[in-house]
C-alpha cells in the first residue's frame, strides 16, 4: 500500500509539471510576453532556459485517433525526459505535439527530430511526421516559430520518404512561412482567393478546392476530378470559371505561382 501511494504521489506530480509546461507553451504561443522575466523564470523552474536561443519542434500523424495521439504524446514526453538539461518545454497544440527545445546546437535540434520520427515510426502504425522551425534568439520570437512549424505540417503534402520538415526542404511555402507574417498578407489572399470563395458562397459551387487540387496535381484534370469525385468535365468548366472570375491562365508560370503563394498564405492566415 506504502508503495502505490508513492506511486500515485510521483505520478501526481509529473502529471502536474507537464501541464505547467503545457501553460507556458501555450503563453509562448500566443505571445507577446508581458513579462519575459517571469515567464524564464518559470520555464527554469521546470528544468529548461528559456535565455538561450529555441527551436519548435512540431510532431503529428493526421490519420491518428484520440487514443494514438495520447500514445505519442507519452513517447514524446519519455524521449524529452531522456534530454540532458536544460530539457525541452512540451505540449499539444492545435492537433500537434510541440517542443521547444534549446538550439545552442541547431544540427543536434535536428538530430533529435529525426530520432522522435524514427522511434515514434518504429513504435506506432503510419507515417510520424515531424516539422522544425528557425532558431529563435529570444523567446519573443517564438509565436513565429510556432506558426512556422504548425504551418509546415499543414501545408505540406505528406510523403512517405520525406525526412523533417524545414524552411530550408519546403521551397516556396517555406520561404513564405519564414520571412512574410501570413496576418499581414491577408490582402494578397483575399485579391486572389476572395472572389473564387464569394462566388462558392453564392453559387455553392467549389472553386477554391478545384483550384487547390487542380494545382497538387501539377495540373492533371483526370487526377483533379478523381480525387473530387466529379467528371474531368466538370474540371476543366470549374478551371475556366476560375480563369475568368481571376482574369488569369492557369498555364502561366507566373499565375500559377502567384495563386499557389496565395492559397498558401490564406490556409495560414485562416489558421493562424
Amino acid at each position: 500500500m506504502v508503495l502505490g501511494l508513492e506511486m500515485l504521489r510521483r505520478r501526481a506530480v509529473t502529471d502536474a509539471q507537464w501541464q505547467l509546461r503545457g501553460d507556458l507553451v501555450a503563453e509562448l504561443a500566443g505571445g507577446p510576453l508581458t513579462d519575459p522575466e517571469a515567464v524564464i523564470a518559470r520555464a527554469d523552474r521546470l528544468g529548461s532556459d528559456l535565455r538561450l536561443p529555441q527551436r519548435v519542434l512540431a510532431v503529428r500523424n493526421d490519420r491518428l485517433g484520440e487514443a494514438d495521439t495520447a500514445q505519442l504524446l507519452r513517447l514524446v514526453q519519455s524521449l524529452v525526459l531522456a534530454r540532458p538539461r536544460p530539457r525541452p518545454l512540451l505540449a499539444l497544440r492545435d492537433g500537434a505535439i510541440v517542443v521547444v527545445a534549446p538550439a545552442a546546437d541547431a544540427q543536434g535540434v535536428e538530430e533529435f527530430a529525426r530520432h522522435i520520427r524514427t522511434v515514434a515510426a518504429q513504435a506506432m502504425k503510419g507515417g510520424v511526421r515531424v516539422a522544425v522551425s528557425e532558431t529563435c534568439p529570444t523567446p519573443d520570437q517564438l509565436p513565429g516559430a510556432f506558426r512556422l512549424a504548425l504551418g509546415l505540417l499543414r501545408l505540406i503534402p505528406y510523403a512517405p520518404a520525406e525526412d523533417i520538415l524545414t524552411v530550408a526542404s519546403a521551397g516556396m511555402i517555406g520561404m513564405l512561412l519564414a520571412d512574410v507574417d501570413p496576418r499581414r498578407m491577408g490582402v494578397l489572399a483575399e485579391r486572389w482567393i476572395g472572389p473564387l470563395r464569394d462566388y462558392d458562397h453564392r453559387r455553392a459551387t467549389d472553386l477554391v478546392t478545384t483550384l487547390r487540387t487542380y494545382l497538387d496535381h501539377d495540373l492533371n484534370t483526370n487526377a483533379t476530378a478523381e480525387a473530387l469525385y466529379i467528371h474531368p468535365n466538370t474540371v476543366g468548366l470549374r478551371v475556366k470559371r476560375i480563369e475568368t472570375l481571376l482574369g488569369v491562365c492557369l498555364t502561366s508560370v507566373g499565375d500559377l505561382t502567384t495563386l499557389r503563394a496565395a492559397l498558401a498564405i490564406d490556409d495560414s492566415t485562416r489558421d493562424a
